[in-house]
């Protein structure tokens, strides 16, 4: 897998699939930040066709084009080879990068003025009932150490890899406001009328731009197969089809987040890096674990979920949006206990946590569902 990392020219624009939020005749986007898998892959497939030799749209449509279709697929169908992983919110320094992951959902403060932060654990005996099951018995609540009371995590913050580490050790660790990396910046437009050019009635709009802080942009693994005309250059990205730069990174220069569970331990915990879609809404269907990568034996025993985002987008085949769907957004929180100890360690750069939605491009292959593992132990009250 090859990694290049993608900066901004220009300030960016990436919100959900949801209609703006309309009110008196104004509207507000919401915004997310990564963007979505679908996003970057759409921006590189764009890419390599804009640049594509004597570009038959003909036969990439149909998939007639077979090297075209080998390495992007057709429209529906990202062909046999295309594969992307990310994207991640990442800084360069000199000539290394630095990952960064949303705050986890499981965490409360320990020193909130110096932005410090320790992890819940399971309680295996609750001194309350939970009204949430799964597969058949209830979750267990996440519950903090001598049982107590902290302060939620309201504010949005950033962890990068060494944080993650203490982390999964449930050591205490630090984190970066996301004010410290980058602002977002409401723009005030409004909507016109194609063809008589003037300004349309009550139809103000927000627009949440995003302005990152020097030397940060977004991390994106793809496949070999996928060929980049160019090993640096420029291509257009999100709403508006904003600027940004990019450029191939050698492997051994990124400060990867961690990536698997060592081997002979029951319990582990799945931390989202991108979003997940599960048919079920926050879990796969009939709670089959092993549909998303898992080893058998799975039981989910608590999580811990952010809102959810939605991803939708237009169909090329059909000439109409997408189905709109909710997914699980990155920073959630899955615990599990195996029946037994695991024979192999379980290494997140082999599974994505994730399903796709029926009829729809493999989620799986655009990114989604990437994730960190670690283990876990019960909270003693």
């Amino acid at each position: 897998m090859k990694w290049i990392f993608i900066e901004p020219e220009d300030v960016w624009f990436f919100r959900d699939a949801r209609a703006f939020v309309k009110g008196g005749g104004y509207s507000t986007a919401k915004i997310i930040f990564p963007p979505s898998p679908q996003t970057v892959t759409g921006a590189l497939r764009s890419l390599i066709l804009g640049n594509y030799p004597n570009l038959d749209m003909t036969k990439f449509e149909t998939g007639a084009d077979k090297d075209l279709y080998r390495r992007i697929g057709k429209p529906g169908d990202l062909g046999p080879e295309f594969c992307l992983r990310g994207p991640f919110f990442a800084r360069r320094l000199g000539d290394d990068i630095l990952c960064y992951t949303q705050l986890p959902q499981d965490v409360y403060y320990t020193d909130q003025d110096n932005h410090r932060f320790g992890a819940y654990h399971p309680i295996e005996r609750s001194p309350f009932e939970s009204a949430w099951s799964s597969q058949g018995s209830a979750l267990h609540p996440l519950w903090p150490p001598h049982g107590q009371r902290q302060d939620g995590v309201e504010e949005p913050y950033w962890v990068n890899s060494s944080g993650v580490d203490d982390y999964l050790a449930y050591r205490e660790f630090g984190a970066l406001l996301q004010s410290e990396l980058f602002v977002v910046s409401p723009r005030t437009g409004i909507e016109r009328d194609p063809d008589l050019r003037i300004a349309k009635n009550q139809m103000l709009y927000t627009a949440p731009f995003i302005y990152l802080r020097n030397y940060l942009g977004l991390l994106v693994g793809v496949n070999d197969e996928l060929d980049l005309p160019f090993e640096k250059g420029l291509l257009n990205l999100g709403g508006e089809g904003r600027a940004a730069r990019f450029q191939n990174i050698p492997k051994d220069s990124i400060n990867f987040l961690p990536s698997s569970a060592p081997a002979n331990k029951q319990r582990i915990k799945i931390v989202l890096t991108t979003p997940a879609y599960f048919e079920d809404g926050w879990h796969p269907k009939d709670w089959n674990w092993q549909a998303v990568g898992l080893p058998p034996g799975a039981k989910l025993i608590s999580a811990a979920l952010g809102k959810p985002q939605y991803a939708g987008g237009w169909d090329v085949n059909r000439h109409k949006p997408k189905p709109m769907h909710a997914l699980v957004p990155a920073g959630s929180v899955y615990y599990f206990e195996f029946s037994e100890p695991l024979q192999n360690s379980i290494d997140s750069n082999n599974l994505s946590f994730t399903e796709s939605p029926e009829g729809e491009e493999d989620y799986r292959r655009m990114g989604f569902g990437q994730c960190i593992i670690g283990t876990w132990d019960w909270q003693t009250v």
